[in-house]
């Protein structure tokens, strides 16, 4: 047993060995020259932007949870597959290591586009005159990389449950197709929420079967690794 003695720190030797961590240095540097520049600059309220837009907005607390449940979704998937590539990557082929990094870029992409809603609104709206992107491009430009590493990883994911895939991508097909076509809905499904209901039901049920297909590889393969090491059959 160890005693408390042992166990506590000296105050300065725990200060100090906060003074050389340089990654927490870094986060707090960053942190405080965000605050001190949202403080400094005079175009956007600094409220707009830390506080919580529920209490901004004077709304129920309940506004968009579905869609918010759906980001922190993104976010799960996103760390877990950069988690699985840190931790895996001297014991992984490189064409393992590549689809473990691509997986967590695509899905890092789809968590920023869903939450600050890049292709909705940032580029059509905020950097047209800039960069000419509209809705449709960005869209295609998110197909054309998605296809990419579709085809770059190819031989990996034909070794998986890539059936999640197929239905994930349908879904989000399906929402986007809906989401296109508002002109072709009856009037009242549109007014009583269906359309939505039927738009944004597509869009959680690919993000459910999108992230569930990486959580559920990365947690195999991590066990198939501890296994090998187990037997004895890693380098």
């Amino acid at each position: 047993m160890y005693s408390e003695k042992k166990l506590a720190p000296k105050p300065h030797s725990f200060i100090s060995k906060i003074a050389k961590n340089k990654t927490i240095i870094f986060l707090f540097s960053t942190v405080l020259l965000t605050l001190l520049i949202l403080k400094l600059q005079n175009s956007i309220d600094p409220g707009y932007l830390t506080r919580d837009p529920s209490a901004i907005l004077e709304a129920p607390f309940y506004i968009g949870i579905i869609s918010n449940i759906g980001i922190l979704m993104w976010c799960a998937s996103t760390s877990i597959c950069f988690f699985t590539f840190a931790i895996t990557r001297n014991h992984s082929t490189p064409m393992m290591s590549s689809f473990l990094l691509g997986s967590g870029a695509i899905n890092c992409l789809l968590l920023f586009d869903d939450f600050f809603l890049l292709h909705e609104e940032v580029f059509p709206n905020y950097l047209y005159k800039y960069l000419y992107t509209s809705e449709k491009r960005v869209v295609v430009i998110y197909l054309i990389f998605g296809l990419w590493y579709a085809l770059k990883n190819r031989k990996t994911i034909l070794k998986t449950r890539f059936s999640l895939l197929i239905i994930a991508i349908s879904c989000f097909l399906l929402s986007v197709v809906c989401d296109q076509t508002t002109s072709y809905f009856p009037e009242a499904w549109i007014k009583d929420g269906t359309k939505n209901i039927i738009e944004d039901g597509f869009k959680l049920l690919g993000i459910v079967s999108f992230i569930y297909y990486y959580i559920n590889f990365c947690f195999n393969y991590i066990n198939q690794l501890l296994w090998d090491k187990k037997e004895g059959k890693m380098d």
